[in-house]
């Protein structure tokens, strides 16, 4: 039997960044308890999952029994519960036996605990006062936590759309400079490079210390091409020297490309020019977090602090949302003897969870604007892509541009509109 240490736990099993609930509260002791588990027993990650349900029901028996004693040991045994829960995902990340099933296991059964305790915990203040506002409670809390499971995998969707829609896009626009050999006009280049620089022209403190709006005329951060001449690159300026790079938003969206399997395509070796996945991931790290970190410059140096002691800076969360409504809330009831202290505790857990979840859709919402805006930019390169003097049939007969991108789309001779990429990904070219 293998013999892992606590650092090797650490190292294996702890996430670049989880909520600090986790962090602080949860993983000092569930680290110790699978270094034991994992070396001393054959305890799986399912079982794991099935003992933290199991534990989630003995806090709701407590919770039901209304008492301040036992809303005390109901407390305790859910977050033993949670320890449980955290344990099972770092044992298979450890072990390496985790599966599909497990995931889906672990899902369902901490929805499961989480609606049962939330009945046990109302309905025992309902029966002990006969007030109707713990049944509401019951029914907001349950919903509160649907929002938070629910809200997160839709905007993981809407992400990867974003991400799939750039990386075709920045495809068929390699394609087509790649059939000209850099016949592109300045607008063309310009918007390319508005594309596709990766904030690689801003520093850091200018990121951060200014509003900063792209400028047709910067030529010290964007070399235009002449006439006839190489492709536009986009180089560092004088300043910058360092890339802006949103880290955590980079490796959200290869940690969803990975699990949706669709890493090949953003994979890199050696020193290989990055594909147009890795691009396209690399735009959403920086031009679409662009408007939010100009409106919010505070955000990179709080993020960044919490992120040195492994604290995402997603503060209330569903985990603190639950940890706040089965475990300080019924504290607090039992210290205090009165139900309406926990009443208070829930409704501000509730409120700050939902107030950070308005914040993360305001910044998806932020970020598909500027989509909107690169898309556009890099499709801009593309209807201008035949060489100059030369028609797109001519230039697509000669094999120098794919079909697609020379030729307007049916019903563009006609008078219609042609379909440009921003059109064919689902985007309008809307300001």
């Amino acid at each position: 039997m293998s013999r892992f240490t606590l650092h090797d736990v650490r190292e294996q099993t702890y996430k670049p960044r989880d909520s600090w609930w986790t962090v602080l509260l949860v993983d000092p002791l569930a680290a110790r308890l699978v270094r034991f588990t994992a070396n001393r027993t054959s305890i799986t990650p399912n079982q794991l999952t099935i003992a933290a349900l199991v534990l989630g029901g003995g806090a709701a028996g407590c919770f039901a029994m209304a008492e301040p004693v036992w809303l005390v040991a109901g407390a305790l045994l859910f977050h033993l519960s949670f320890v449980l829960d955290c344990m099972d995902g770092k044992i298979a990340r450890l072990k390496g036996n985790g599966s599909v099933f497990g995931s889906w296991l672990d899902y369902v059964f901490d929805r499961l605990r989480v609606l049962v305790c939330a009945v046990a915990l109302m309905g025992g203040q309902f029966a002990a006062t006969g007030d109707q506002i713990f049944v509401w409670f019951a029914m907001a809390i349950v919903f509160t936590d649907m929002f938070r499971y629910l809200n997160s995998p839709q905007m993981a969707k809407v992400r990867r759309s974003m991400r799939r829609n750039l990386t075709r896009a920045i495809r068929e626009a390699d394609a087509v400079e790649a059939a000209v050999g850099g016949g592109r006009s300045e607008r063309a280049a310009s918007a390319m490079a508005a594309g596709d620089r990766l904030s690689r022209s801003l520093s850091a403190d200018q990121q951060l210390d200014e509003v900063v709006e792209l400028r047709p005329r910067a030529a010290e951060d964007v070399v235009r091409p002449e006439a006839d001449s190489a492709p536009a690159a986009v180089v560092p300026g004088p300043r910058a020297t360092v890339p802006v790079v949103d880290e955590a938003a980079l490796a959200a969206a290869e940690a969803e490309d990975e699990a949706d399997g669709d890493e090949a395509d953003g994979a890199e070796t050696g020193k290989e020019a990055p594909t147009a996945g890795r691009r396209a991931r690399e735009v959403q790290a920086t031009e679409l977090q662009r408007r939010f970190h100009t409106y919010f410059p505070w955000y990179i140096r709080f993020r960044d602090a919490l992120r040195a002691r492994r604290i995402r800076p997603h503060l209330v969360s569903g985990i603190e949302f639950q940890m706040g409504t089965f475990i300080v809330a019924p504290l607090a009831g039992a210290v205090t003897g009165s139900p309406w202290v926990m009443l208070a505790a829930i409704a501000v857990s509730g409120a700050l969870m939902l107030t950070f979840e308005l914040l993360l859709i305001y910044k998806l919402w932020l970020s598909t604007r500027e989509y909107t805006r690169v898309l556009a930019g890099i499709q801009a390169a593309v209807p201008q892509a035949a060489p100059e003097g030369r028609p797109a049939d001519a230039a697509e007969e000669a094999g120098e541009v794919p079909a697609t991108a020379a030729r307007p789309a049916a019903g563009a001779a006609s008078g219609s509109e042609p379909v440009t990429i921003a059109e064919r990904n689902g985007v309008a070219s809307r300001g």
